[in-house]
């Protein structure tokens, strides 16, 4: 092609194609929508997993886990709301609480097992129970029996 001459299909550039009236195109862009909001963490959500972690880090004491643990789960349950599903943290909370709470329920029947079976394990409890209080738990549950026959 010569940059001299017009060329000759209308004034438009042959390696264009032809435009309507002579205009160029619109171009319009669009973006994409964006993505959903993500669920904001839920206060009830983080209470549930800190009470979890904490029910699982006291299981060395008896009524710590399970009352965290049953706090865990309730704040669980109020975190859900009126949606369909749960929150990720509300989940790791239950499952946490619920670890912690079948630890201390097996600690406790291993340990009620042990004492009530185990003849050895009976007498050192008796021992450090002795020290402790000065009088042994066979003594004591003795008149705690008398004390209940005589109401």
């Amino acid at each position: 092609m010569d940059w001299n001459t017009q060329p000759q299909n209308g004034g438009q550039n042959s390696n264009q194609p032809p435009c309507n009236n002579g205009q160029e195109p619109k171009i319009t862009w669009s973006y994409p929508p964006p993505p959903p909001p993500a669920k904001p963490a839920n206060s009830f959500a983080i209470a549930s997993t800190v009470c979890g972690i904490t029910a699982v880090l006291s299981i060395a004491t008896v009524y710590l886990p399970l009352i965290f643990g049953s706090l865990a789960i309730i704040f669980a349950l109020l975190s859900k709301g009126y949606d369909k599903a749960m929150h990720t943290l509300a989940k790791s909370g239950i499952v946490t609480s619920i670890v912690a709470m079948l630890l201390t329920s097996m600690l406790l029947v291993f340990s009620f097992s042990m004492l009530a079976y185990n003849k050895e394990f009976q007498q050192e409890f008796n021992s450090m129970y002795e020290d402790i209080y000065g009088e042994s738990l066979e003594d004591q549950l003795n008149e705690l029996l008398k004390e209940y026959e005589a109401y």
